[in-house]
């Protein structure tokens, strides 16, 4: 069909994320770090931003924590915990 599909060979995961983003995939260096604009440096970038919201949301809870009545997740008011993730 018009010549458009193509089946290209590649020994890694980077080498596919490279053909098919058309990005470096990124090495990284003697510290571990990919180059920042690489598809692994952004992944990376990401990852760690989400584990920063992960700890900002368990930091929160816990203190929240301190308020409630001990029993089954309950808030001292009588709502699930939960509830405060939409407030």
């Amino acid at each position: 069909r018009n010549n458009q599909f193509h089946v290209w060979p590649v020994s890694t995961v980077d080498e596919a994320i490279e053909l098919l983003t058309g990005i470096e995939a990124g090495t990284p260096d003697s510290e571990g770090e990919y180059p920042a604009e690489s598809v692994n440096g952004k992944v990376l970038a990401r990852l760690r931003e989400m584990a920063h919201i992960r700890q900002e949301f368990g930091e929160h809870h816990k203190h929240h924590d301190d308020d409630d009545d001990g029993e089954h997740g309950n808030t001292k008011e009588g709502g699930d915990k939960r509830d405060d993730l939409y407030e």
